[in-house]
């Protein structure tokens, strides 16, 4: 059985194929393959402009960490040094202008503080990212 190019694309199937015959020599990446791709690439756009906006403006922050959960939730996690109420609400301000800008997104916000440990050590789980870190 012949399987044509298009309908190869149109397949609503999440596989690559690739295959070396005389009609397809390079690998096809099916619709849904290909908004994986996209859906990856928009995750880290998405990640970096909030770890930017965090972590840049808000002097206190020492690390920014996240986490894109199959439940399309970005959480995000904020190191500052202590418990200090005014870098909280300035935290809080900036997380309130990022949900406005990203309409659409569901965000776990998190605000933890270090007290004197290096911020890199606070997380454990594998699945969660350092998105930005203080020098």
């Amino acid at each position: 059985m012949t399987t044509t190019l298009s309908e190869i694309e149109n397949s609503a199937d999440q596989f690559c194929v690739d295959t070396h015959s005389e009609r397809i020599d390079r690998p096809i990446f099916t619709n849904r393959a290909r908004l994986t791709k996209v859906n990856s690439m928009l995750f880290a756009g998405l990640r970096d402009s909030v770890a930017f906006e965090i972590g840049h403006s808000v002097s206190e922050v020492q690390a920014v960490f996240t986490q894109f959960t199959d439940r399309n939730v970005l959480h995000v996690w904020a190191v500052v040094p202590d418990h200090d109420r005014r870098v909280y609400r300035i935290i809080y301000a900036k997380e309130k202008q990022i949900i406005g800008q990203f309409d659409g997104v569901d965000f776990d916000f998190n605000v933890v503080p270090s007290h004197g440990r290096d911020p890199q050590v606070l997380m454990s789980d594998p699945g969660v990212e350092l998105a930005f870190l203080r020098k």
